[in-house]
């Protein structure tokens, strides 16, 4: 699950970010990130900003947006939509409507 504050059309807010220990490291958090990266690439936002405040708990995310492509800046890790976004190539996402 995740929250995004789309606070402007030249950032967005990564406000939550919560996944299951038991699904990290299968390619999820990647492919949920680089969706929320590629919608806003198509609003025409520049970019994407998220804030990891460490506790016991999240130690095993403690290195996330850094091995995405973030860039610490301040308080926020920083992703500009310019980047490549990559997306693991063994999830597929498939849309179903009622």
């Amino acid at each position: 699950m995740y929250i995004v504050d789309k606070k402007n059309d030249e950032e967005w807010i990564i406000d939550t970010f919560l996944l299951s220990c038991r699904i990290m490291g299968r390619g999820v958090e990647e492919t949920m990130l680089s969706q929320i990266i590629q919608k806003a690439k198509s609003a025409g936002v520049k970019n994407i900003k998220g804030e990891f405040i460490p506790t016991k708990k999240n130690k095993p995310a403690e290195n996330f947006y850094n091995d995405y492509g973030f860039k610490k800046i301040g308080d926020y890790w920083v992703f500009d939509t310019n980047q490549k976004i990559s997306t693991p190539s063994h999830i597929k996402l498939r849309r179903y409507d009622d």
